[in-house]
């Protein structure tokens, strides 16, 4: 692949088939992810990815308790994500669910195998500033450096900006 190749344009069915690959690939690596039921097209073209709930997400308003071991959970579940060399690319509150045994991410569909640092920090300040949103901003910071330590935060913060963010943790 080294050639670069021709153009490639994305089609539906592929695009369901890099989230179903992204989704199963992290779960290999034992990552806490929404596991996988189906990838599929219909009779009309229609594209399904279809993953499984395994809690409420951040932003679904329910009665649970945001505590700080469960912050820990999401930082913990990032650095998992980020050892098998994947980069989730549109964290926000609505991609992190509540399970049973910590925080699952879902929605695999900007996901991207790199070992860059500029995707790396721009999935910790979306995780920051998703933990932010739902936790408050002291609290997000502190287990924010906890895991990451000072210098790492300090390079994450950088990208803690509109442009880094999708429209709905913008507007969060």
């Amino acid at each position: 692949y080294r050639s670069g190749g021709r153009n490639v344009t994305v089609n539906r069915r592929q695009q369901i088939e890099h989230q179903a690959y992204m989704t199963l690939l992290a779960q290999r690596e034992g990552v806490l992810v929404a596991p996988l039921v189906a990838a599929a097209m219909d009779g009309r073209g229609d594209a399904l990815f279809v993953a499984e709930s395994v809690g409420p997400t951040f932003e679904d308003g329910v009665d649970v308790t945001i505590d700080d071991d469960l912050l820990r959970s999401c930082w913990s579940s990032l650095d998992r994500l980020h050892d098998a060399g994947i980069r989730h690319g549109g964290i926000t509150p609505r991609h992190l669910q509540l399970g049973d045994d910590g925080v699952y991410f879902t929605d695999f569909d900007r996901a991207t195998i790199a070992w860059d640092d500029g995707s790396r920090r721009l999935d910790e300040a979306q995780l920051l500033t998703s933990t932010a949103v739902v936790a408050g901003t002291d609290r997000a910071i502190a287990i924010a450096e906890e895991a990451l330590g000072p210098d790492a935060l300090t390079m994450t913060t950088t990208y803690v900006q509109p442009a880094a963010m999708l429209p709905e943790l913008r507007k969060q």
